[in-house]
Formats: structure tokens, sequence, C-alpha cells
């Protein structure tokens, strides 16, 4: 038996220039039951705003998966992510830019009891049309596990 469900809203600009704040929410869940019960659920989050020359972003995100062996009922959470970040970019002209990025993550079973990041630098825009967009950059970046 499969059970799932899946809930997600979005407020994005739907041309270039049009609107300068969004934000998405995405939740699921999916519980199968056979050799073994698998449950599994998320949370994601992306909010963006721009004031003037400064856009502002934050992510964050939440998975788990639980497996239950129906022979001896033992319960294991085999994964938990957690994830949290903030990315700024100022424009300095219409092509360059500068930034700085924050992210915390948490990942116990995969042996990362915490991950902290910070990075700046400066960016270029190489183009932006409304099909495709490459950046580059270059910057520093620091971090503690």
């Amino acid at each position: 038996m499969i059970v799932f469900s899946s809930v997600a809203g979005q407020s994005e600009p739907n041309a270039k220039g049009k609107g300068d704040t969004g934000l998405t929410v995405s939740v699921g869940y999916i519980s199968t039951t056979g050799n073994s019960d698998t449950t599994t659920g998320n949370f994601k989050f992306n909010y963006h705003t721009k004031w003037g020359r400064l856009n502002f972003r934050t992510t964050g995100a939440y998975l788990f998966a639980d497996v239950t062996n129906p022979a001896t009922g033992v319960n294991s959470r085999n994964t938990e992510r957690l994830e949290a970040g903030i990315k700024t970019d100022y424009a300095l002209r219409e092509k360059s830019s500068v930034f700085a990025n924050f992210s915390w993550k948490k990942d116990v079973p995969s042996g990362i009891d915490h991950n902290i990041s910070l990075a700046s630098g400066y960016g270029y825009t190489f183009f932006d049309s409304s099909q495709s967009k490459l950046k580059g950059g270059v910057g520093l970046e620091g971090f503690q596990e």
C-alpha cells in the first residue's frame, strides 16, 4: 500500500522584472508496506525578495525516512536532514554584483552533526535572457563541520 500526499504553493513573478517577491512551499509524505514499512516526509520553502539593488533569498528543508522491520518491529530513522540558508546579492552595475551566503546543515545518519558555511565574493552575469542565464563568480568560503 502506498499513500502519497503533496501540497505546494507558489507565488513567483510571471515575467522578468514583474514582481520582486516570491514564496514556494512544498510538503510531501509517502508510506509503503512490504518487506519493510517505510515512511518518508519532507518540507521545503524558498522565499525571495528584492529591495532596490539587493536580492535576498532564504531557504529551508527537512527530510526524514523511517524504516520498520515487520518481523522484528524494530523502527529506525535512516535519514534525517535539516538545512537552512540565506543568500544575498547586491548589484554594483547591470552585470556585476557582490554576494554573501550563509548555510547550516545537519544530517546525523550521514555523520554530519552540523555544517556551517559562510561565503562572500564577486559575481558577474555573462548573459540573461528569458530562456537562460549564465553567471560566474569568485569568492572565499569558510566552513565548520
